[in-house]
């Protein structure tokens, strides 16, 4: 007697990037940049690649409403193209949103920053 076996494949993440350029970066003033105003499905954001045109923001962080994503708190961008993985608090539910904020660190003069998010949908 024979039994038919029907056996599930097991899938390899599909990760997705969210990228973003900003050219109104303001060395010296905190700001905020929207990355998804209002996630359209939940996803864990795995990482995130930046750099500046020219000099350093120090203090830049990925938040997931109001709260930093754990070792996304602190990230220095200069012009070498840097990628931080995330550690925890990396889950983004239906409707948050989540943004980039700058601090009041710097060095030189920015006024470009460019990168992308890796996501993948959970």
């Amino acid at each position: 007697m024979s039994k038919n076996l029907f056996l599930s494949p097991i899938l390899a993440p599909v990760y997705e990037d969210i990228a973003f350029e900003f050219r109104d970066v303001t060395a010296g003033t905190a700001q905020t940049y929207i990355l998804d105003m209002s996630a359209s499905f939940p996803y864990t954001i795995v990482s995130v690649t930046l750099v500046v045109d020219t000099g350093t923001l120090t203090g830049v962080a990925i938040k997931i409403v109001s709260t930093a994503v754990t070792n996304m708190d602190s990230i220095t961008i200069t012009n070498s193209i840097t990628t931080t993985s995330s550690t925890g608090a990396k889950a983004v539910a239906l409707t948050n949103a989540v943004s980039l904020v700058t601090s009041t660190g710097y060095s030189g003069a920015p006024t470009l920053l460019r990168g992308k998010l890796k996501i993948v949908r959970t």
